[in-house]
């Protein structure tokens, strides 16, 4: 065989030997052990940069935020919630599949709790959506009457948190 096809792309972005199949050979394992005790099977080492960015990037990751997301009722495992903190608000973000704008109810209080339930207009639905409500408690005070809300089509919930004014 020539061309492109008789060569086998090794994970680390080198070149090995074609395949061929040849029942005389020997098998895959026995191969790989050859070559490791040889030396010349081995595992790309991070370079120094590669390992500079992931050590960056990980001391520039978000501290994790004191959220605690609390089912009232029946567990609502179906019901997803990320929360993300921006200078100004919290930002948070719901998967509410299967439920219309006018079935999805957000509610906040200033203590920091927001309450998110979902009430479906046909109890018997072939996806399993059933009611549910849950409490995001918010680490800070917040503004309730500036709170705003938008539910998408797809089943999206964005709400988004401003802080309390004295909290700024």
């Amino acid at each position: 065989m020539q061309g492109w096809h008789s060569q086998r792309l090794l994970g680390n972005g080198e070149v090995g030997d074609p395949i061929i199949k040849d029942k005389n050979s020997t098998s895959t394992p026995k191969r790989e052990k050859q070559l490791k005790s040889i030396g010349l099977l081995k595992r790309k080492r991070p370079s120094a940069v590669e390992h500079a960015v992931k050590v960056v990037c990980m001391k520039t990751s978000k501290p994790q935020l004191d959220i605690m997301v609390v089912d009232i009722g029946p567990p609502a495992d179906w019901v997803k919630i990320n929360v993300q903190r921006t200078k100004d608000c919290y930002e948070v973000y719901a998967l509410v599949p299967g439920l219309l704008r006018e079935e999805v109810r957000v509610q906040s209080d200033p203590a920091g709790r927001l309450v998110i339930s979902g009430q479906p207009e046909q109890l018997d639905n072939p996806w399993g959506v059933v009611p549910f409500k849950k409490v995001v408690s918010l680490p800070s005070r917040i503004d309730p009457h500036q709170t705003s809300a938008v539910v998408t089509l797809h089943g999206q919930l964005f709400v988004r948190v401003p802080f309390e004014q004295s909290d700024l």
